[in-house]
């Protein structure tokens, strides 16, 4: 099995247009979105707020902590929401998935993981 690191939650993200991400943040290409209406609760305008604050991945959801949780929900006016719906849960697994996914294409296309 390899291990393929997780990325870091988006613990800073820009609320305003007027807020800038810091300078270390990098913006993520759009073939590296994740569909994050994939997650039952996430539609279409959750998804772009979401990818507004820089939430894009599966696995970013996957990790966020109670304080993100209650921040994020705030932020998109959903208090409870992320719970209910369990978004974190279903987030694991899909980036889970998607992690797979990712090294069987890998894989399929002779792309070689130097990284064992």
């Amino acid at each position: 099995m390899i291990d393929v690191p997780l990325p870091m939650p988006a613990l800073v993200y820009a609320s305003t247009a007027s807020q800038a991400l810091p300078s270390n943040t990098k913006t993520p290409e759009l073939a590296d979105k994740d569909d994050l209406t994939v997650i039952k609760g996430i539609g279409p305008w959750i998804e772009d707020r979401l990818n507004a604050m820089g939430v894009t991945r599966f696995a970013e959801i996957a990790v966020w902590t109670e304080a993100d949780i209650a921040r994020f929900g705030a932020e998109l006016a959903l208090p409870g929401r992320i719970e209910r719906d369990q978004w974190i849960d279903q987030a694991r697994d899909l980036s889970t998935a998607s992690s797979r996914n990712h090294i069987d294409t890998q894989r399929s296309e002779g792309i070689r993981n130097d990284s064992r």
